[in-house]
């Protein structure tokens, strides 16, 4: 009867460490998940700085053509 009592009173050490392991694990895959999410929105925000940046110079070098041929009256 003693021993049974022994063997419910907590966790053993293999236990524990399985249960670190499992953990790690898991928190491995989201800190993965995490990082690519990340990565992932650094690349978009890029994208769109550029296609704003192309999009002023486009409206920059079109209003330039169109006021090339363009003489005031003076």
């Amino acid at each position: 009867m003693g021993e049974t009592e022994r063997q419910d009173q907590g966790f053993t050490l293999v236990e524990l460490l399985i249960a670190m392991v499992i953990s790690l694990v898991v928190m491995g895959a989201i800190y993965g998940t995490f990082k690519s999410q990340q990565d992932s929105f650094i690349i978009q925000d890029q994208v769109t700085a550029m296609q704003q940046n192309l999009r002023a110079g486009m409206y920059v070098m079109s209003r330039d053509i169109q006021m090339a041929g363009y003489v005031t009256n003076l």
